[in-house]
């Protein structure tokens, strides 16, 4: 089948077009710029997500999507315009082309933390299904990368600051195999309208953190930090840990070990 991927050249979108391109799928990946380093095996098609232009052109042909879009804000009208607005253009160009799928990327515990972003994904969630293509949304745990992303945004000299709270890591691969399988439902009527995936372990952020420290050679003392108010107790509650679904099969360590061995 013919799958199109949205951004196709970030963290999961990437990992969604080479597990599409393995299965012998037709991949085209559709943004404003063509990636300098498109995926072996995938095509690239220009289309604006936020104007619209060239997505008519860019779904012709195409018998599921799937949307990895993402903006970089915690600011939550900027975020919730982005994926709506997103989304209504792809879902309407979409619907023009005859598209069977639309498979939306969004986060596990989303409905139980109250966090800006987190709301803006359940605006994201809801504008796909308003659209008139059948949607499965495909919801994870955090990526592995989770820790270092916090590290990045609260390391300073040596101290790191930390939220303690549980959480299950998922690889990349192991999400992107559930997107191209809930891509592969094509327009079956009983396609699960939510899957879920999720890490094969509980794990405690603060640990996690101080393993990417100790593997990237680097010195800082990791502070647990408290999270207040009704976000922090759904997330000491397990809201971002995985209830039910599907359980990937690679661990944060083995994850940790491959990444540093390449650096």
């Amino acid at each position: 089948m013919r799958i199109a991927v949205i951004g196709g050249t970030g963290v999961a979108g990437r990992a969604a077009v080479v597990e599409a391109v393995r299965r012998g799928h037709e991949v085209r990946v559709v943004g404003r710029h063509e990636p300098a380093d498109l995926p072996p095996g995938a095509s690239f098609a220009r289309g604006d997500g936020t104007t619209g232009e060239g997505l008519d052109e860019a779904m012709r042909g195409v018998d599921a999507v799937v949307d990895c879009a993402n903006v970089m804000t915690q600011n939550e009208k900027t975020a919730t315009d982005f994926f709506v607005s997103v989304t209504g253009h792809l879902t309407a160009a979409g619907a023009a082309a005859g598209v069977q799928r639309h498979v939306v990327l969004s986060i596990v515990g989303i409905d139980e933390v109250p966090l800006p972003y987190y709301r803006a994904k359940l605006a994201h969630e809801r504008a796909a299904r308003e659209g008139s293509v059948p949607v499965t949304v495909v919801r994870a745990t955090q990526f592995h990368d989770f820790p270092r992303q916090v590290l990045s945004m609260t390391a300073k000299g040596p101290l790191a600051v930390m939220p303690r709270i549980p959480v299950q890591p998922v690889s990349t691969a192991d999400v992107a195999a559930v997107l191209v399988d809930a891509a592969e439902l094509g327009g079956a009527a009983d396609a699960p309208a939510l899957l879920q995936v999720g890490g094969p372990e509980r794990r405690d952020l603060v640990d996690l953190a101080r393993r990417t420290l100790r593997a990237q050679h680097r010195r800082a003392l990791v502070v647990p930090l408290p999270v207040p108010g009704r976000t922090g107790r759904a997330m000491r509650s397990g809201a971002l840990l995985l209830k039910e679904g599907h359980q990937g099969k690679e661990a944060f360590d083995t994850w940790l070990a491959g990444t540093t061995s390449k650096t």
